[in-house]
């Protein structure tokens, strides 16, 4: 994924050679719900990002983002999501 903003919009471009754009994205690509949920949830992430991030934190951001990453990959080993499931198992989310 990759952020852009020149104190105007927004945009996030989506890696669709990410595994999580395959396993997540195609597979549920249907299912309006759930993708605006995970829309909504990286949009909010890359704003709140770009809000806070400059040179005197980045160490912070990136620790951040590299411990997110590792719980989601920890998620995912864990739960094998199938195709059009409700969005916390597909996200590995347990109740």
């Amino acid at each position: 994924m990759r952020l852009s903003n020149k104190e105007g919009p927004i945009f996030i471009d989506w890696n669709a050679d990410h595994p999580f754009h395959e396993r997540f994205v195609l597979a549920n690509r249907d299912d309006r719900n759930a993708l605006n949920a995970v829309d909504a949830m990286i949009f909010s992430m890359a704003a709140a990002e770009l809000k806070v991030f400059d040179a005197d934190n980045r160490d912070f951001v990136e620790s951040w983002k590299a411990i997110f990453s590792s719980n989601l990959r920890t998620f995912r080993q864990e739960t094998a999501p199938l195709p059009n499931a409700p969005l916390a198992h597909l996200l590995g989310l347990r109740h």
